[in-house]
């Protein structure tokens, strides 16, 4: 790797909430941004390496660093036995957090005998049971630990690892009855609009129950909640949608491949 690119790399690290994330994730979103502004690394001046690190962090945090928690608080609720306080330091599980047993009930009724959950953020700490093989991906290596964590407390069957979704060929990965992707798809597509696709095709699962958010990080509320979208590559690639649930701040599609 370039030394400049190297730089520039741990620059942008420095942030406590974006340390957690590997560098096989940051790299691409850093090259992609040079290369739209057509900037030439080695002939960056110091002022303007730093508007690059600044430009860069702001949209991982757009995309992940909003999840950041204190380890040592998730660590120390944990070993307390507080899964809920755990959850309330999540974003996204926040948000989620007043309907997560309707959402647990929900996932039960579709008798899943195994679940990968990409993206899952602390979603496991809600969802897993030691009844039922669950398996979890995240680009977020703090989230992760407090996943394995869980899943050694609890004995969950399975395993969490760090890893970019948009890589899945690179993981091997089980054959499960459920695929649950919960929050991701809007950020996968927006960086790679094939991204959301190749998932579908690359996970060997037929049922898939996936959300999207209908309130901004600004908790307004979306004027359009459903994913027309998603909906027409679903019906594309084969699947049909069997439910749509709507909570108060998503929308979840049951979407099934098509025998």
């Amino acid at each position: 790797m370039d030394e400049r690119l190297q730089e520039l790399l741990r620059g942008v690290k420095e942030k406590k909430e974006l340390q957690g994330l590997p560098d096989e994730f940051i790299l691409p979103i850093l090259e992609t941004y040079l290369a739209k502004q057509a900037i030439n690394i080695r002939t960056l001046r110091p002022q303007d390496q730093k508007f690059i690190v600044k430009e860069v962090r702001a949209k991982l945090r757009r995309e992940v660093g909003m999840f950041y928690s204190s380890s040592k608080k998730r660590t120390k609720l944990l070993t307390a036995g507080d899964k809920e306080g755990v959850l309330l330091t999540h974003a996204s599980t926040k948000e989620r957090f007043p309907y997560y047993v309707e959402l647990e009930g929900y996932v039960a009724s579709l008798h899943p005998a195994s679940i990968l959950d990409l993206g899952c953020g602390l979603n496991p700490l809600a969802l897993a049971s030691p009844n039922i093989p669950y398996y979890a991906l995240d680009v977020n290596a703090a989230d992760v630990e407090i996943v394995k964590s869980y899943f050694e407390r609890q004995h969950i069957p399975g395993w969490a690892k760090v890893a970019d979704v948009q890589h899945l060929e690179k993981i091997s990965l089980p054959d499960v009855d459920l695929c649950l992707s919960l929050k991701l798809f809007d950020i996968l597509g927006g960086k790679n609009p094939g991204a959301v696709e190749k998932v579908l095709e690359t996970v060997r699962c037929k049922v898939f129950l996936v959300s999207f958010p209908t309130i901004t990080l600004s908790g307004k509320r979306m004027r359009r909640v459903q994913r027309t979208w998603f909906e027409k590559m679903t019906e594309r690639l084969g699947f049909s949608i069997r439910e749509v649930l709507r909570f108060p701040n998503e929308i979840f599609y049951l979407v099934q491949k098509s025998q």
